[in-house]
């Protein structure tokens, strides 16, 4: 049986450094909902939302390979559910002094650090099989973020930026 759907792809703004979940290597424009925002409002104040999808302000952060769907879809409903939660916390006193726009430009700058610890934080808490989650990262200094539980093989080969994920068979083929 062909499994449908078994990588977890994550993107990042070159501007923003905000993140958004993929379940496919290129981005759809209806992922830009991933984004928090609290009010029903189709524009965000100040950029905290992009109008439209520009798929080249987002590069590759992160592929994760699951050993199966079920695996797969778990983590990824986890991460949604992580990031809303962080989106309904309240701020620290830290962050209520700073300017509205500053402390926004701070929240977005987080989300990276964030996305990645919590990834990890579910992959420890998701008792897998040895070295049966692949990850590979388009900075290996991200790796950094989090403690990668042992379930977790982290590829040496780091992800090419471009306008989306390009699997290895492809771009060897085209040279």
């Amino acid at each position: 049986m062909l499994e449908k759907n078994k990588y977890l792809y994550i993107f990042r703004h070159i501007q923003t450094n905000q993140v958004l979940l993929s379940q496919g290597n290129v981005l759809k424009k209806t992922a830009l909902f991933q984004l928090p925002y609290p009010l029903q409002k189709p524009v965000a104040p100040n950029g905290m939302r992009p109008a439209k999808l520009r798929k080249d302000h987002w590069v590759p952060l992160l592929k994760v390979e699951f050993p199966n769907e079920s695996m797969f879809q778990s983590v990824f409903m986890q991460l949604l559910n992580y990031r809303k939660y962080r989106s309904v916390q309240p701020l620290t006193s830290d962050l209520l002094k700073l300017p509205i726009p500053v402390r926004r430009r701070k929240i977005m700058r987080q989300e990276v650090p964030n996305t990645i610890a919590d990834l990890a934080d579910i992959l420890n808490k998701e008792k897998f099989p040895e070295n049966s989650v692949r990850l590979q990262l388009s900075d290996k200094s991200d790796s950094e973020y989090a403690d990668w539980p042992p379930s977790v093989q982290i590829d040496s080969e780091e992800i090419k930026l471009s306008r989306g994920f390009r699997e290895k068979t492809t771009v060897d083929e085209a040279r």
